[in-house]
């Protein structure tokens, strides 16, 4: 069975750093329709693309706030 759709890889990304992630996250967060993520704190990587999503007007589930974990 499998469990997800697809692994998403950048195509906009050509060499490894920190901003690589940030970027990516970004990307990723563009092209879904719903954000799904467990976050705990506001701080992170996490918590920044989660920010960036929902300014993008995406719908977000956090699985840490909907008692599922």
């Amino acid at each position: 069975m499998e469990l997800y759709d697809d692994t998403y890889y950048s195509e906009n990304i050509t060499k490894p750093s920190r901003a690589v992630y940030i970027q990516r996250n970004n990307e990723m967060a563009e092209k879904c329709d719903i954000a799904v993520c467990y976050i705990t704190k506001s701080a992170g990587g996490a918590y920044k693309a989660t920010e960036y999503a929902k300014r993008k007007g995406k719908r977000i589930v956090n699985i840490a706030q909907s008692g599922a974990h």
